[in-house]
């Protein structure tokens, strides 16, 4: 979209282990900066959440965040990496301690479909 500086994902998750995830995520470039915004809204909130932004260094991506969760800031860190043209990694980890020690939360590996 926008000629590579925009995409638009559908992300379903129906057999989700708490319960069915269902949402959209959007992905803008902008070309002053440098960096990606990444915008992600759960069906029925009627809006986006906070925007992680960053960008790829040496095939690695990057972004961040401040937010609260369950009534606490935090930061979350969103990293890319792949290891081929057939397969990626995406991480999602928070911070309550600025940055000091991450948790790992959800983790999702890509393969291309052939």
């Amino acid at each position: 979209m926008l000629g590579g500086l925009a995409n638009l994902e559908q992300y379903d998750a129906p057999l989700a282990p708490d319960k069915p995830i269902h949402a959209i995520a959007v992905r803008l470039y902008n070309t002053q900066t440098h960096q990606w915004s990444i915008s992600w809204s759960p069906s029925g909130t009627g809006e986006f959440g906070v925007p992680t932004v960053g960008s790829f260094e040496a095939g690695v991506g990057m972004f961040y965040a401040h937010e609260e969760y369950n009534g606490r800031p935090i930061i979350v860190r969103f990293i890319w990496t792949h290891g081929d043209n057939d397969h990626c990694r995406w991480e999602q980890a928070f911070s309550a301690d600025d940055g000091r020690t991450w948790e790992a939360n959800w983790v999702m590996a890509f393969t291309r479909a052939k």
